[in-house]
């Protein structure tokens, strides 16, 4: 719809606009692309803003990436960029009222990574750790991935991408066929020690938190995360506490994706040379952080959302907040 815009806006909402008695709102908060290089779409509405004439801050976009309010003053666009995110709402059935126990019942308990849909990043990360030899000792799913074109995908020898087709599709409890956003699997993650989220996202052009980020909070289950840099500090932002005590957490603030993933896999490598009863006592340890998060999840729920509330409600208050 890029060369479409505004044109078919009806002319009386036109004129109001302008007149100042209503503006356009943009509500596109369950994506983060928006504002990196393959998705321009900030700047697109902005050249909608220009060719309708609309006067400045007479539109509102409301994006996932939270980098959009940086990029909009870098850019100086003529309008409101605004992050919102509710994704904790899309499992909160799930968030438990203590944090659960870790209990492992067989050798895949040191991770536990859910990889449904074929991404480069995850791609990269699990044929790394399958080239240590660590990727059975997780839980790991992954999608049949025969017809990966291996030339696009480097830092890696492609014998470790072929292996892992090889071995492809790893199943966990639940269907792959199927999108399992809205799901929680307990059970796999009492049985393991830490969770590798791989976040839709890696851009360093985004900053988006999906549904995968909270699966682990909501439940007491530690985490790192290969998704956007500066994920865990905004997860701080937000009253969060991480596992620095324990994990090399550097990664968070390194730009290539694929160094980010190295420096996890380094961390599952150490963590798979220390015996089962010292991984016991590191998660023992890491209770009164799994415990907070849990509190701050619960309050956050209660205080920001309302899963009842209808799309018209939400986007009052989300206005009512960051709109003059």
């Amino acid at each position: 719809n890029q060369h479409i815009g505004f044109k078919y806006v009806h002319k009386d909402y036109i004129r109001d606009i302008k007149e100042g008695r209503c503006k356009i709102v943009i509500y596109f908060n369950n994506e983060g692309t928006s504002g990196t290089d393959e998705y321009p779409d900030f700047e697109i509405v902005e050249k909608w803003r220009k060719k309708a004439d609309l006067p400045i801050d007479s539109i509102i976009f409301i994006t996932g990436n939270h980098l959009g309010p940086e990029i909009q003053k870098d850019r100086n666009y003529g309008y409101k960029i605004i992050p919102y995110s509710d994704f904790e709402l899309w499992n909160y059935q799930y968030t438990q009222e203590s944090i659960i126990d870790f209990t492992p019942i067989d050798s895949r308990y040191l991770f536990l990574s859910y990889n449904r849909n074929i991404r480069l990043p995850r791609l990269y990360l699990l044929a790394n750790l399958l080239k240590e030899g660590l990727i059975h000792k997780g839980m790991v799913s992954i999608s049949q991935h025969k017809h990966v074109r291996y030339s696009n995908i480097s830092m890696l020898e492609e014998k470790y991408y072929r292996e892992l087709a090889d071995i492809s599709p790893l199943i966990l409890n639940d269907d792959l066929n199927y999108n399992l956003a809205p799901n929680v699997n307990i059970e796999d993650h009492k049985k393991t020690f830490i969770s590798i989220v791989t976040e839709s996202l890696v851009s360093e052009k985004s900053l988006f938190l999906s549904e995968k980020i909270w699966k682990p909070i909501q439940l007491g289950h530690p985490f790192m995360v290969l998704g956007n840099p500066g994920t865990l500090e905004l997860l701080k932002q937000q009253g969060y506490q991480t596992f620095s005590k324990w994990v090399n957490e550097e990664y968070d603030k390194v730009l290539n994706f694929g160094e980010r993933a190295n420096i996890i896999c380094r961390e599952i490598i150490r963590f798979s040379k220390l015996p089962l009863d010292e991984i016991k006592a590191i998660r023992k340890e890491m209770e009164p952080v799994l415990t907070h998060n849990l509190k701050v999840f619960k309050a956050n729920l209660n205080k920001n959302f309302d899963v009842d509330r209808t799309i018209s409600t939400k986007l009052h208050n989300i206005l009512q907040k960051y709109v003059d």
